[in-house]
């Protein structure tokens, strides 16, 4: 009896994870542009879906390859550029942005790691900064000592929490207006070798705060007090780092996804109880991955990644019966960076090495 019971354990586990023969559709792209020559590493549309904000970097050739912030907004319909930020040195490359709930403001986190050709690695201009709306018009900039891997707003818009990582780890939660700090978590660390924050984000309806790093672990934060809440694990030793956590846009649940997408998690929020597992394959090592994005429905979950030498693919799982309802494809080994659904679940928006593409989300049964 144990016997049978270890080996029905073992094929529901293979029918949790195993990946699926649904038939792969090309991307239907609406537009596409070349943005950041130093990759375009985060995506997000307005609130309202009119504007699309994309933040990476551009590249400098001065011993090492520095690479510099850059920003920009385009009208999410056309791919009309409308506004982008100066090249001027002043902050490391972009890795994430975001935007205010209200729609006239966007936040950044900054800094890039460095290595010189004769040996020794440092990190670049690390920061926060904040840009109004549409014109990108800096409006505060703060220098941190650690590299800011991932920003996200409250709901509310007062607030802004950052994740640390190439240096430190913590979390910050600052005054989004001023960027001063009000409270430092403890984030996420494995040991001196294996410390970062990788992904941060504010719970859509209540005052909860979910991180992921390179712990293997989802933390689940309380943000009025800072308490730890609920810790919940993912990460192995193949694919140990969580580096994208995601609320569903109702709050119930949370998602995240290892290195390379090879487990991707979702938990009820209230007990912490399993409700779905899925990957995107056993190859953890590839050209890149998105973050995991919801559907404004709560049904779907969208992820994207490229492995070499098969095309970049995005697939959207549907939560509720866990099946793979969709997987497409652009039919190119451009790395994916990042990718986020619109307000109205009708587009989608990645990045993709240096490009932004807007694209019609495919019919989700």
């Amino acid at each position: 009896m144990r016997t049978q019971m270890k080996g029905l354990a073992i094929l529901i586990s293979f029918l949790l994870l195993a990946p699926s023969s649904k038939a792969v559709n090309p991307v239907q792209i609406i537009w596409q542009r070349s943005a950041h020559a130093g990759g375009t590493a985060s995506v997000e549309f307005s609130p309202d879906g009119a504007r699309l904000a994309s933040a990476g970097s551009y590249i400098v050739q001065s011993g090492a390859q520095l690479f510099y912030g850059e920003n920009k907004l385009w009208a999410s319909p056309d791919g009309t550029l409308l506004a982008r930020t100066p090249q001027d040195y002043s902050i490391g490359g972009t890795n994430e942005i975001t935007f205010a709930p209200n729609g006239q403001r966007v936040a950044t986190a900054n800094g890039s790691i460095y290595c010189y050709p004769n040996g020794g690695c440092g990190s670049l201009l690390p920061g926060v900064a904040t840009y109004a709306v549409p014109n990108l018009n800096l409006i505060t900039l703060v220098h941190t000592l650690p590299i800011d891997r991932t920003i996200d707003y409250s709901p509310d818009g007062q607030l802004l929490a950052t994740g640390e990582y190439a240096g430190n780890f913590r979390i910050r939660i600052r005054n989004a207006a001023a960027l001063s700090v009000i409270r430092t978590l403890a984030g996420h660390s494995a040991g001196p070798e294996r410390s970062g924050t990788f992904s941060v984000r504010f719970s859509p309806v209540n005052s909860l705060l979910a991180s992921g790093g390179a712990d293997g672990k989802v933390k689940i934060w309380r943000v009025s007090d800072g308490a730890l809440l609920r810790t919940l694990l993912i990460g192995r030793e193949l694919s140990p780092n969580v580096f994208t956590v995601a609320f569903s846009p109702d709050g119930r649940l949370i998602a995240a996804g290892t290195d390379g997408l090879r487990d991707i998690k979702v938990w009820r929020v209230a007990d912490g109880t399993l409700v779905r597992a899925f990957s995107f394959g056993d190859e953890v090592f590839g050209y890149g991955q998105s973050n995991l994005a919801w559907t404004p429905d709560n049904v779907y979950l969208a992820a994207g990644r490229t492995v070499y030498p098969t095309p970049l693919t995005i697939r959207f799982w549907n939560v509720v019966t866990g099946e793979l309802a969709q997987e497409v494809t652009d039919h190119t080994n451009r790395a994916i960076y990042s990718l986020a659904l619109g307000p109205a679940g009708k587009r989608f928006a990645y990045g993709a090495s240096r490009d932004v593409v807007v694209a019609r989300t495919p019919l989700l049964p």
